[in-house]
Formats: structure tokens, C-alpha cells, sequence
């Protein structure tokens, strides 16, 4: 993957580790000055996307963690967890048309990530649980486990699917433009809606839950 996109491994992360070898990574680089898009400038009336789809490094994490056998969608969520692609191309893509207000790739957890852009933008979001896409390797997985395969797309860390918040009238142009230049589509998973500081999962029968953070926790025991 450096090879790919011409980077040097050098270090850095904090993390706890009960086995006294820790190996840490972080990324120091450079963008244009009109293409730096970070966590805060969400506003009311924005949408969320997210590209691809979620939960598929979790599964596989789980998949690895509990034995189960190279079946079905098993071997994909396996491959999804331990060599994740990250989406340079669908980024370049995506400022090609939109005007994104912020941004964050899922590295920890959209049920974490999604909560960093409430914060530093100062806003509501609301996420609706039926509108998020889970990969189906891990509706595979989840199905094998007995569990909720939206535990899967909300917990699930190292991932690298961006989240954006745009313009609700961009979305379809956005989600068009990127899965016809990269394959990958682009879906609209709820929208900035208050001021205040804030994220609510939205069921299916229109009550709206606070979300709890989930998925991977840096210096938790």
C-alpha cells in the first residue's frame, strides 16, 4: 500500500498494549490549501454520505477472532479487515463536484467517527439506521454469529470509508459522479439537523435513540 501511494513508514498512534510490543504508525503529509477538508464546518441542512458500504472489517475481525471457516462471505470480511484500501480515488472524485462542509474516514467506528464531526462543527446529526449500507460480507458473518448486522456497520474500526457532510441538493450529483469514475457508490445516511452538539440514531419507527459510541477505543483497558 505505501508502494501504491509513494509513503514512507516512519511511526507514531498512542495505544495501549498488554504484550509489551507496540507498534505505532501515523501519516505526515501535505495537501493544496483549497482542498483541505477537516472535521468541523458541518451546518444545519447538510447531508451525510458515506461511501461504500460498512461493517465488513469488523466481520472480519470477529470472522479471524472466533475460527469460523472460509465460507461464503467469511473470506471477504477477512480480507477487508486485514488489507483495507484506503479511498484516495473516491475523495478526488467526490471534490469534483461537491462542496464538502467536512469530512473523517471510519477508523474507529461510525458510531465514534460520526461524533468527532458533531463536535468540532457544533452540530446535530442524525443517522438513519435503515439508510446505512452494510457489506454483505458482513450481513454473511453476522448471520453466522447470531447478531445484528448493524452492530457490525456501527462498531466497525479501520474501514476507511468517508464520511462527508455536504449540501442535501449536491448528493445525487456526488453520488453519480464517484461510482462512475471510481465503482464505488455514495449513500445518503441522514443529515446535520441542530445546532447543538449531538448524534441520534433514527429507527424505523421514527424514534430517535442517542447514539451510543461504539467500535474501537485507543487507551480503554
Amino acid at each position: 500500500m505505501c508502494r501504491r501511494y509513494g509513503a514512507e513508514i516512519v511511526g507514531g498512534d498512542t495505544v495501549s498494549s498488554p504484550s509489551g510490543l507496540v507498534v505505532s504508525i501515523a501519516l505526515t503529509g501535505s495537501v493544496d490549501r483549497d482542498h483541505v477538508v477537516t472535521r468541523a464546518g458541518a451546518v444545519v441542512g447538510d447531508a451525510i454520505v458515506v461511501t461504500g458500504a460498512l461493517g465488513g472489517s469488523e466481520a472480519g475481525l470477529r470472522a479471524l477472532t472466533q475460527g469460523l471457516p472460509e465460507e461464503g462471505g467469511v473470506r471477504d470480511a477477512k480480507r477487508r479487515h486485514l488489507a483495507p484500501v484506503p479511498r484516495i480515488a473516491e475523495a478526488q472524485a467526490l471534490i469534483e463536484v461537491a462542496t464538502p462542509h467536512a469530512m473523517i474516514d471510519v477508523s474507529d467506528g461510525l458510531s465514534s467517527d460520526i461524533w468527532h464531526i458533531a463536535e468540532e462543527s457544533g452540530v446535530g446529526i442524525a443517522l438513519d439506521a435503515d439508510s446505512i449500507p452494510v457489506a454483505p460480507c458482513a450481513l454473511d458473518v453476522a448471520a453466522r454469529l447470531g447478531i445484528d448486522p448493524l452492530e457490525l456497520a456501527l462498531a466497525s474500526g479501520e474501514e476507511f470509508e468517508l464520511v462527508v457532510a455536504i449540501p442535501k441538493n449536491e448528493v445525487e450529483r456526488t453520488a453519480e459522479h464517484v461510482e462512475a469514475v471510481t465503482g464505488t457508490e455514495v449513500t445518503c445516511i441522514g443529515g446535520v439537523v441542530s445546532e447543538g452538539k449531538g448524534c441520534t440514531l433514527v429507527r424505523r419507527d421514527g424514534v430517535a435513540d442517542p447514539l451510543v459510541r461504539g467500535g474501537y477505543e485507543h487507551l480503554s483497558e
